[in-house]
């Protein structure tokens, strides 16, 4: 069973009132808006915006449905497109999907078609940063309760929360 699946309404119905800085853990509610025809369609990840409308969890912040289809032409466009100094592109709009980005580094947060899994791209200068893990093991990763003394205290203490809901 994919626990995510069981989080992520909970995380969307957090009340404003939480104990905890909902700056750092906060998903908004599901917009009525479809699947952009032109990104590549992946099951997972579609459930995920079924569920809602991206925001933040931990330390990755998840684009907008609305957002997804401009992030990912500007990414490419602006970024992406022949990086490497045989002109060859980092990603394409078939190739990869631009979900968001890393909230301390920026870094984009990206599912890449290839092997389908989860990345992360250093693009001033770097390269490709695998997190290795498919979408749904990667989300596995993010509501996963550390050992006492291990981990984020404060993620810790959300995902408490959210279980006590």
């Amino acid at each position: 069973m994919r626990k995510w699946l069981q989080y992520i309404p909970k995380m969307v119905n957090i009340p404003s009132d939480a104990k905890y800085p909902l700056s750092y853990f906060k998903l908004l509610p599901p917009s009525r808006g479809s699947w952009p025809a032109e990104l590549i369609p992946v099951p997972s990840i579609q459930t995920f915006y079924s569920l809602c409308d991206g925001g933040v969890i931990g330390c990755y912040h998840f684009l907008k449905l609305s957002e997804l289809l401009k992030e990912n032409v500007d990414w490419y466009e602006n970024s992406f497109k022949g990086y490497y100094p045989n002109g060859q592109d980092a990603m394409d709009m078939h190739s990869a999907l631009v979900l968001g980005h890393e909230t301390a580094g920026g870094a984009p947060l990206i599912w890449r078609k290839v092997d389908e899994k989860m990345y992360t791209f250093f693009w001033k200068g770097g390269d490709w940063e695998p997190i290795d893990m498919d979408f749904d093991a990667f989300m596995e990763h993010l509501f996963q309760v550390h050992p006492e003394g291990s981990g984020d205290s404060s993620w810790d203490k959300v995902l408490e929360d959210i279980l006590n809901l």
